[in-house]
């Protein structure tokens, strides 16, 4: 899984109930959020790892509770910087399946492309033989159609938008770094100041952060930027809270600072997938480690093992 595809996961994982009411807002109207929700990505990934349709790009799985009181499984599939794909339909059937036989519960899966090919926009599978029908649909948004709205986008007070809004800059200046920094900034800066959280502030600064990328030269220059901006405005949001591994470093100590930002995303995976803090142990082992070809490999364990104590035993071993 790359960066931008770790980005997309963390923001479905951080940010699920903006983004249900950014894009299904019936399902997330007849969800009872008082009840919690449950991650189950463990189980995802025994059902689809030995997969050889297609390539699973980011997907999550979670039981949620209708306000009817009844229990159901909502499956959602995005595809990131992507491109046609002629089995996708089908994948996302086989996956549907997969689910509901192993669960015996209803199943909604949804599918969000993320890439840049207007015309590209599966809803249905289907196969016909000798009078046999089956068909598959399933709802899609392609965020393409919201760059009319990108605007909107940034200063709304929904999360999510904000994370969408940073994906379609980024389509915008793919091929120009300096604008992208320039418009990047502007998103910092509408953020900082937006009135949401402290904690969604932070977790929105390091989304941005990849989904936006700059190369080395930008990626300074941007900093020195928001340093000076900060001391004008006199409002040090980015410093008073916790960057997360958001910065990457100065020019010498780039390589360290992506560790820094794939620790982070490594230890949050794992409490979210085990729904505990991580013991300092862990989190100090997590985050001394600067090895990123090892932090990958600990990303991956998380799914293997069934216990916060079983994955801290693996990593010491």
């Amino acid at each position: 899984m790359s960066d931008l595809d770790s980005t997309w996961k963390e923001a479905l994982e951080h940010f699920l109930q903006p983004f249900l009411a950014l894009f299904f807002p019936k399902i997330h109207d007849d969800i009872d959020w008082t009840r919690g929700h449950v991650w189950l990505d463990k189980e995802l990934h025994k059902l689809t790892r030995k997969d050889a349709i297609g390539e699973r790009i980011v997907d999550v799985l979670v039981k949620v509770y209708r306000k009817n009181g009844k229990e159901r499984l909502l499956y959602i599939h995005l595809e990131v910087q992507g491109s046609y794909e002629a089995v996708f339909p089908q994948r996302l059937f086989v996956y549907h399946y997969r689910i509901f036989n192993r669960f015996k519960r209803k199943v909604c899966s949804l599918a969000i492309l993320a890439d840049d090919r207007p015309t590209w926009r599966p809803k249905r599978y289907s196969h016909t033989l000798w009078g046999c029908r089956v068909t598959f649909t399933f709802p899609i948004v392609k965020l393409l159609d919201l760059m009319p709205r990108l605007a909107e986008l940034e200063v709304s007070s929904n999360p999510f938008a904000i994370v969408v809004a940073s994906h379609l800059m980024a389509q915008q200046t793919r091929d120009d770094p300096v604008q992208r920094r320039i418009r990047r900034m502007g998103l910092y800066r509408k953020l900082a100041e937006s009135g949401l959280s402290h904690d969604d502030i932070a977790e929105l600064f390091h989304l941005i952060d990849g989904t936006m990328p700059l190369p080395a030269a930008e990626d300074e220059l941007f900093w020195d930027e928001i340093e000076q901006w900060e001391k004008e405005k006199t409002m040090p949001h980015m410093t008073r809270i916790e960057r997360r591994g958001l910065e990457r470093g100065r020019a010498e100590g780039r390589a360290e600072g992506r560790a820094e930002a794939r620790a982070e995303i490594l230890l949050r995976a794992l409490e979210r997938h085990f729904r505990v803090a991580a013991p300092e142990t862990i989190a100090g082992r997590i985050r001394e480690n600067t090895d990123m070809d090892l932090l990958e490999q600990w990303l991956d364990l998380i799914y293997t093992v069934n216990s916060m104590e079983e994955f801290q035993q693996r990593i010491q071993a």
